[in-house]
């Protein structure tokens, strides 16, 4: 009798275990739980990157306004090489915008190394004929540790694009932050230097030497562009262009604004830039791709779903979306294009 029951003790103490088919179905509910968050998860996280990105945009506004209250114009968008102001033309590039704003973006540390460094490879040429000289700052691709250096204000977190994709030996930090010339050629005005593909419009905020007053921001300073995200085609954040003439200017750190490319407009078949192969650009361009697109019509865009952040002049940042009407993005790229904009 005491041996029964020992046995039904014994038995009734003893966990029933769990069968295959409870298991399967157990780890298929965490699957659907881990399928059903996931997206979540990610969603948040690029949302927040979103921000992130925004508010860089927004300390880059603030620089430029600044630099504004300080000397009295935007920034160039691209610095000519000091030689060119001595009216003589060289291939050496000039600094970008993103270079300038420096000290007004509490990176004076920075900026002063830089300007010492440019001070000591600055050289003097004889002019040809003649007893004058003049100077010659260096190419700023020929810089040792500052082009690599890595300016979080100037990357959007959802970029994992950091370098510069120039076929060179040498990786240079990139950006992803480009000022706006503006849309002259799309709109059929004549603020612009250079013909065809390869003409620079001088229509919006920041173009190659451009000094843009705010008074001339007829159109508002709060409806006009300043600087909106590129992920595709970018160059070492130093480097802003150069001129061969004055009205040839090869510029870096600043694009159009075109119809013909709406913000994120898919890059293949025929969106590739025009060097896109010869200068190893990423991403490697599949079969049936063609290489259409000027240097300075390179479109602005993001890694952000259905749209791109930009900035306007009074320093305020925006979500643009993919789908915005072309008329007002060109309108929102000109300073005094006497466009009404009432909303993005």
């Amino acid at each position: 009798m005491a041996s029964r029951s020992r046995h039904r003790a014994l038995r009734n103490s003893t966990s029933r275990a769990f069968t295959l088919v409870e298991l399967l179905v157990v780890i298929a509910i965490i699957g659907v739980l881990v399928a059903l968050l996931l997206p979540a998860v990610q969603a948040a996280r690029e949302s927040a990157r979103r921000l992130q990105c925004l508010n860089n945009i927004k300390q880059i506004g603030l620089a430029c306004m600044n630099y504004e209250s300080a000397l009295g114009t935007l920034p160039e968008g691209a610095r000519p090489n000091i030689s060119e102001r001595a009216g003589q033309y060289s291939s050496n590039n000039g600094m970008s915008f993103h270079v300038t704003i420096l000290p007004y973006a509490e990176f004076a540390n920075v900026s002063n190394a830089l300007f010492e460094e440019i001070k000591e490879k600055t050289i003097t040429r004889n002019v040809r004929g003649g007893g004058a000289s003049y100077q010659l700052e260096p190419n700023v691709y020929d810089f040792d540790e500052l082009r690599q250096l890595n300016i979080p204000t100037y990357l959007c977190p959802s970029d994992d694009q950091v370098f510069d994709d120039f076929a060179d030996d040498e990786r240079y930090t990139s950006r992803s932050y480009f000022g706006v010339t503006g849309s002259s050629v799309s709109r059929g005005a004549d603020d612009h230097v250079g013909s065809g593909d390869w003409a620079m419009n001088r229509d919006g905020a920041l173009y190659y030497g451009s000094n843009t007053e705010l008074r001339t921001v007829t159109d508002g300073t709060s409806s006009s562009f300043l600087v909106g995200e590129r992920w595709y085609t970018k160059r070492a954040w130093m480097v802003g262009g150069r001129a061969s003439s004055a009205t040839s200017v090869v510029l870096y750190s600043c694009k159009n604004i075109d119809r013909r490319y709406p913000i994120n407009v898919p890059l293949h078949p025929n969106n590739y830039y025009v060097s896109h192969v010869a200068y190893g650009n990423n991403p490697e361009m599949p079969a049936g791709g063609s290489q259409e697109v000027s240097l300075h019509n390179l479109f602005f865009g993001s890694f952000h779903p259905g749209g791109a952040n930009f900035g306007n002049i009074d320093g305020s940042g925006h979500f643009v979306v993919d789908d915005l009407d072309i008329e007002l993005y060109l309108a929102m790229a000109s300073v005094n294009g006497q466009e009404l904009v009432q909303s993005q």
